[in-house]
């Protein structure tokens, strides 16, 4: 599509080329569980299921989008107390005031930007 003759430009105007949106979306969701693993998936883990093992490396995506989606629908319920938390940073240490902005990147940002690009990209398949 983009060689040095500029042979396949007219192609170019008709034609798009979209390589695995489902790859792209795995891949952030595995970055996603493996970053905040240690911190929120595994006592979230431990909480859910007291008897099995947490695996911070997890082979099932579907097991980790459900628990993001567990995190996803909680927030809204404690999103004020982690901002007011974050308000009142003079008495917390700075270990702690990292975890609440951590906690509310992933909500707020490292969450809704990987289930948006999934839902953005699966509708194009879908038209």
């Amino acid at each position: 599509m983009y060689d040095k003759s500029n042979g396949c430009s007219r192609l170019r105007k008709f034609n798009g080329l979209n390589l695995a949106w489902w790859h792209s979306y795995k891949y952030g969701i595995t970055q996603i569980w493996k970053q905040f693993a240690d911190e929120v998936f595994a006592p979230l883990w431990h909480n859910l299921y007291p008897k099995h093992n947490f695996f911070r490396k997890h082979g099932q995506v579907s097991v980790m989008v459900l628990h993001i989606m567990y995190l996803e629908m909680v927030y809204p319920s404690v999103k004020d107390k982690l901002h007011k938390i974050l308000d009142d940073a003079i008495n917390l240490q700075a270990k702690t005031k990292v975890y609440v902005m951590d906690l509310i990147f992933l909500f707020e940002i490292a969450i809704p930007v990987v289930c948006n690009y999934l839902q953005k990209n699966t509708n194009v398949h879908n038209r």
